[in-house]
């Protein structure tokens, strides 16, 4: 745990171009969370206390870095922590009302600890709480984070795929991708473009090849999926001008000469990423 962070810290660091940018504070922050035990959600608020203590006060760009370095570390304790499983459940199942103490009082302390429970089917889980990170950072990061965050994790709570299929609808999905283009090019010194870049990809690559439960070409003949189609069509026009607009229009001038089939042109499909 402590090379990962260590390695991204270097990475935040060594993108800044900005002469004045003093890295001292970050450094100290990220000596501190080496410090925390990474299996107890307890240590989260000490994280972040540390945190309101070090950079009160600074510039917008510092806080951002080690806002970063947090949300590093409060993710690697959530993949850390060994969470009742037994107590988790009965919560699910009881929908957090008329709790018995004990049940109630788990549930305030993953609330407590910055954490908050999540029910998808049969699944019980534990989730990063948004309200808990916008109440206690958004007063230090830059405008551009905290819009970046609220994005992040409305989109975390939405889904993107699960077990190859694609969990959002294809409008939805469109408009990610226009969304994190149109970020990326906003913000060009915004301390996660790497992130944003990954994410794009991941969204046009979702687009353009569809996923193998969510199919592009469907049927015997591998037709062009009707709902694909229409989504291409209606991205171009919502979009013009856009980067993505174009990757989309060349895809859909390949798919016109294969007849709207698949075809090794279509299926070899390549683009630069933003």
């Amino acid at each position: 745990m402590k090379k990962i962070l260590f390695i991204l810290l270097m990475c935040l660091l060594g993108a800044k171009s900005n002469a004045q940018l003093d890295n001292r504070s970050v450094y100290e922050y990220y000596n501190y969370l080496t410090t925390l035990p990474f299996d107890s959600i307890t240590s989260v608020p000490k994280a972040v206390n540390k945190y309101k203590e070090i950079f009160r006060g600074q510039n917008l760009s510092v806080c951002d870095t080690a806002y970063v370095v947090f949300y590093e570390f409060y993710m690697r304790v959530l993949d850390d922590t060994p969470f009742d499983r037994e107590m988790l459940i009965k919560i699910s199942e009881k929908h957090n009302r008329n709790l018995t103490d004990s049940l109630a009082d788990y549930a305030l302390y993953l609330k407590d600890n910055g954490f908050v429970l999540r029910q998808d089917d049969d699944f019980v889980y534990v989730q990063p709480d948004d309200q808990y990170i916008a109440s206690h950072f958004f007063f230090f990061v830059s405008r551009e984070m905290q819009i970046y965050q609220d994005k992040l994790m409305k989109e975390e709570n939405q889904g993107f795929v699960k077990n190859d299929k694609l969990m959002i609808p294809l409008q939805d999905l469109a408009d990610r991708v226009a969304w994190w283009e149109n970020f990326y090019m906003k913000y060009p010194n915004f301390v996660l473009r790497r992130d944003i870049k990954q994410r794009y990809d991941s969204y046009m690559e979702a687009f353009v090849f569809g996923l193998p439960k969510t199919p592009i070409f469907t049927g015997k003949k591998g037709a062009l999926a009707d709902t694909y189609k229409k989504a291409y069509q209606n991205f171009v026009k919502q979009h013009p001008g856009t980067y993505s607009a174009s990757i989309i229009e060349r895809y859909m001038d390949i798919l016109r000469k294969c007849k709207y089939k698949a075809c090794d042109d279509a299926l070899l499909f390549t683009w630069k990423s933003l």
